[in-house]
Protein backbone atom coordinates (compact mmCIF):
# COMPACT_ATOMS: atom_id res chain seq x y z
CA UNK A 1 0.00 0.00 0.00
CA UNK A 2 1.52 3.20 -1.03
CA UNK A 3 1.81 6.07 1.74
CA UNK A 4 1.55 9.67 0.56
CA UNK A 5 3.15 11.93 2.69
CA UNK A 6 1.25 15.38 3.10
CA UNK A 7 2.11 18.38 5.93
CA UNK A 8 -0.24 19.03 8.36
CA UNK A 9 -1.88 22.75 8.31
CA UNK A 10 -3.56 25.10 10.64
CA UNK A 11 -6.57 26.14 9.34
CA UNK A 12 -8.44 28.78 11.05
CA UNK A 13 -12.33 27.55 12.67
CA UNK A 14 -13.66 29.50 9.49
CA UNK A 15 -12.34 27.70 6.81
CA UNK A 16 -14.18 25.86 4.67
CA UNK A 17 -15.12 22.32 5.67
CA UNK A 18 -13.94 19.79 3.16
CA UNK A 19 -16.29 17.35 2.48
CA UNK A 20 -17.30 14.11 3.89
CA UNK A 21 -17.71 11.35 1.97
CA UNK A 22 -17.37 6.71 2.75
CA UNK A 23 -14.61 5.62 2.30
CA UNK A 24 -14.84 2.21 -0.44
CA UNK A 25 -12.39 0.31 2.59
CA UNK A 26 -9.72 1.68 5.11
CA UNK A 27 -6.75 3.36 3.23
CA UNK A 28 -4.22 4.84 5.25
CA UNK A 29 -2.05 7.22 4.76
CA UNK A 30 1.05 8.97 6.52
CA UNK A 31 0.59 12.26 7.43
CA UNK A 32 4.00 14.51 8.22
CA UNK A 33 4.10 17.40 10.91
CA UNK A 34 7.21 19.82 10.99
CA UNK A 35 8.13 20.92 13.93
CA UNK A 36 10.72 23.77 13.96
CA UNK A 37 12.06 24.69 16.80
CA UNK A 38 13.70 28.42 17.78
CA UNK A 39 17.31 27.26 16.62
CA UNK A 40 15.44 26.61 12.84
CA UNK A 41 16.54 22.77 13.83
CA UNK A 42 13.26 21.04 11.86
CA UNK A 43 12.39 17.17 12.87
CA UNK A 44 9.75 15.42 11.17
CA UNK A 45 6.99 13.57 12.86
CA UNK A 46 4.97 10.79 10.90
CA UNK A 47 1.59 10.19 11.91
CA UNK A 48 -0.72 7.64 10.32
CA UNK A 49 -4.36 8.40 9.58
CA UNK A 50 -7.03 6.61 7.70
CA UNK A 51 -9.66 8.02 5.79
CA UNK A 52 -13.17 7.63 7.39
CA UNK A 53 -15.74 4.83 7.39
CA UNK A 54 -19.80 4.71 7.35
CA UNK A 55 -19.51 4.23 10.88
CA UNK A 56 -17.10 7.45 11.04
CA UNK A 57 -19.85 9.22 9.16
CA UNK A 58 -22.18 8.55 11.38
CA UNK A 59 -20.65 9.57 14.29
CA UNK A 60 -19.87 13.02 12.69
CA UNK A 61 -23.72 12.94 12.18
CA UNK A 62 -24.92 12.53 15.47
CA UNK A 63 -21.95 14.67 17.37
CA UNK A 64 -23.45 17.60 14.64
CA UNK A 65 -27.13 16.66 15.44
CA UNK A 66 -26.02 17.42 19.19
CA UNK A 67 -25.14 20.69 18.85
CA UNK A 68 -27.44 21.53 16.24
CA UNK A 69 -30.03 20.56 18.63
CA UNK A 70 -29.02 21.95 21.21
CA UNK A 71 -26.60 25.19 20.56
CA UNK A 72 -27.11 28.44 21.76
CA UNK A 73 -25.71 30.93 19.29
CA UNK A 74 -22.44 31.96 17.55
CA UNK A 75 -21.59 34.07 21.24
CA UNK A 76 -22.97 31.02 23.38
CA UNK A 77 -22.09 28.89 26.06
CA UNK A 78 -22.63 25.73 24.27
CA UNK A 79 -20.94 25.88 20.81
CA UNK A 80 -19.27 22.46 20.27
CA UNK A 81 -20.73 18.58 20.45
CA UNK A 82 -18.99 15.55 20.24
CA UNK A 83 -19.74 11.85 20.29
CA UNK A 84 -17.68 8.82 21.43
CA UNK A 85 -18.16 5.02 19.91
CA UNK A 86 -17.74 2.62 22.41
CA UNK A 87 -16.42 -1.12 20.87
CA UNK A 88 -19.65 -2.30 21.14
CA UNK A 89 -20.96 0.08 18.39
CA UNK A 90 -23.16 2.10 21.19
CA UNK A 91 -22.67 6.29 20.31
CA UNK A 92 -22.68 8.60 23.00
CA UNK A 93 -22.86 12.47 22.99
CA UNK A 94 -21.95 15.62 25.09
CA UNK A 95 -22.41 19.66 24.44
CA UNK A 96 -19.66 21.79 25.63
CA UNK A 97 -19.88 24.10 28.71
CA UNK A 98 -17.72 27.63 27.75
CA UNK A 99 -16.85 29.01 31.00
CA UNK A 100 -14.39 31.74 32.15
CA UNK A 101 -12.95 29.12 34.41
CA UNK A 102 -12.58 26.76 31.86
CA UNK A 103 -15.94 24.67 31.82
CA UNK A 104 -15.90 21.38 30.26
CA UNK A 105 -15.15 20.90 26.56
CA UNK A 106 -17.26 18.62 24.18
CA UNK A 107 -15.36 15.60 24.09
CA UNK A 108 -14.87 15.26 27.93
CA UNK A 109 -18.88 15.30 28.63
CA UNK A 110 -19.31 12.97 26.09
CA UNK A 111 -16.72 10.63 27.72
CA UNK A 112 -18.80 11.13 30.91
CA UNK A 113 -21.90 10.49 29.38
CA UNK A 114 -20.50 7.12 28.20
CA UNK A 115 -18.73 5.80 31.52
CA UNK A 116 -22.49 6.81 33.28
CA UNK A 117 -23.63 4.61 30.86
CA UNK A 118 -21.83 1.59 31.20
CA UNK A 119 -19.49 2.00 28.44
CA UNK A 120 -15.76 0.78 29.41
CA UNK A 121 -14.07 0.48 26.23
CA UNK A 122 -14.33 3.13 23.26
CA UNK A 123 -13.09 3.30 19.84
CA UNK A 124 -13.77 6.43 18.35
CA UNK A 125 -14.47 10.05 19.53
CA UNK A 126 -15.27 13.37 17.33
CA UNK A 127 -16.25 16.88 18.13
CA UNK A 128 -17.96 19.02 15.78
CA UNK A 129 -18.70 22.60 16.09
CA UNK A 130 -21.98 24.53 15.53
CA UNK A 131 -23.10 26.34 12.92
CA UNK A 132 -21.96 24.05 10.39
CA UNK A 133 -18.22 24.30 11.17
CA UNK A 134 -17.66 20.64 11.12
CA UNK A 135 -15.52 18.28 12.62
CA UNK A 136 -12.91 20.23 15.02
CA UNK A 137 -9.62 18.41 16.52
CA UNK A 138 -9.06 18.13 20.17
CA UNK A 139 -7.58 20.73 22.35
CA UNK A 140 -4.27 20.14 24.61
CA UNK A 141 -5.89 19.11 27.49
CA UNK A 142 -8.54 16.86 25.82
CA UNK A 143 -5.33 14.99 24.27
CA UNK A 144 -4.15 14.33 27.08
CA UNK A 145 -6.91 13.21 28.96
CA UNK A 146 -7.61 10.47 25.99
CA UNK A 147 -3.84 9.55 26.00
CA UNK A 148 -3.76 9.10 29.64
CA UNK A 149 -7.16 7.07 29.63
CA UNK A 150 -7.98 5.57 26.30
CA UNK A 151 -4.78 5.06 24.24
CA UNK A 152 -6.35 3.15 21.31
CA UNK A 153 -8.94 5.22 20.69
CA UNK A 154 -9.23 6.70 17.45
CA UNK A 155 -9.88 10.92 16.91
CA UNK A 156 -11.48 11.91 14.23
CA UNK A 157 -10.38 15.28 12.91
CA UNK A 158 -9.68 17.58 10.00
CA UNK A 159 -6.39 17.33 8.05
CA UNK A 160 -4.98 19.17 5.02
CA UNK A 161 -5.91 15.97 3.40
CA UNK A 162 -9.41 16.57 4.77
CA UNK A 163 -11.17 14.52 7.48
CA UNK A 164 -9.89 11.77 9.01
CA UNK A 165 -9.28 9.13 11.71
CA UNK A 166 -6.13 9.06 13.65
CA UNK A 167 -5.14 7.26 16.71
CA UNK A 168 -4.67 9.34 19.91
CA UNK A 169 -0.85 7.75 20.83
CA UNK A 170 0.52 9.30 16.79
CA UNK A 171 -1.48 12.97 18.02
CA UNK A 172 0.86 13.01 21.02
CA UNK A 173 4.06 11.80 19.87
CA UNK A 174 6.72 12.07 22.73
CA UNK A 175 4.01 12.26 25.21
CA UNK A 176 4.59 11.35 29.16
CA UNK A 177 1.38 9.05 30.82
CA UNK A 178 -0.29 10.02 33.66
CA UNK A 179 -1.91 8.09 35.92
CA UNK A 180 -3.55 9.08 39.57
CA UNK A 181 -1.31 6.68 40.97
CA UNK A 182 1.91 7.10 40.04
CA UNK A 183 1.70 10.83 38.41
CA UNK A 184 3.72 12.00 34.76
CA UNK A 185 5.78 8.75 33.95
CA UNK A 186 9.14 9.08 31.94
CA UNK A 187 9.15 8.56 29.02
CA UNK A 188 8.41 5.32 27.28
CA UNK A 189 8.75 5.07 23.28
CA UNK A 190 7.13 1.16 24.12
CA UNK A 191 3.66 3.26 24.12
CA UNK A 192 3.71 4.50 20.68
CA UNK A 193 5.86 0.95 19.01
CA UNK A 194 3.39 -1.91 20.92
CA UNK A 195 0.10 -2.13 18.57
CA UNK A 196 -1.40 -3.68 21.52
CA UNK A 197 -1.54 -1.43 24.12
CA UNK A 198 -4.07 -0.92 26.36
CA UNK A 199 -5.37 1.73 28.46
Amino acid sequence: MTRPTMSVRRTHPSSAVPELSPAPGISTSALTLTLTCVTGYCHRVTIPAEELTDADLELIEFARTIIDENTDGDDGIHTMGAAVRGVDGKMYGGVNLHHFTGGPCAELVALGHARASGARELSTIVAVGNGGRGPVGPCGRDRQVLFDYYRNIRVILPTADGIRSVRIRDLMPLGAVWSVENGTQPFDPMIFEDESATT
